[in-house]
């Protein structure tokens, strides 16, 4: 669900609900993402707030195929690693806006 543009009559009911952001649904998870700085602010991973986002997937041949995709597609990411202590595998990299994301996917 994406905000409707400020012109659009509905605009300033969804923004008591959206505050201009996002809902995006996928099964039983529910996130909402919404512009919360000052115009101009940018991500800074040392700011209290935000750290990073996992998503999980289901196998390590999912993690290869995200990485073909991003390479395919210019999307800069990290090598798939191991955290056995945690049971994963992971491959990270960033949005836009320099906030880490990865994908997880348990270890085989």
């Amino acid at each position: 669900v994406e905000s409707p543009p400020p012109d659009d009559p509905s605009a300033a009911e969804a923004f008591k609900i959206l505050f201009g952001g996002v809902v995006m649904i996928r099964g039983n998870l529910l996130m909402g993402l919404r512009p919360m700085a000052p115009s101009g602010d940018r991500f800074n991973p040392d700011r209290v707030g935000l750290d990073h986002l996992s998503f999980g997937v289901a196998s390590h041949d999912d993690l290869e195929r995200a990485a073909r995709l991003f390479d395919e597609n210019g999307v800069p990411h990290g090598e798939i690693t191991s955290l056995p202590s945690f049971g994963i595998d992971v491959l990270p990299f960033e949005d836009p806006d320099g906030v880490q994301l990865e994908l997880t996917a348990p270890t085989a």
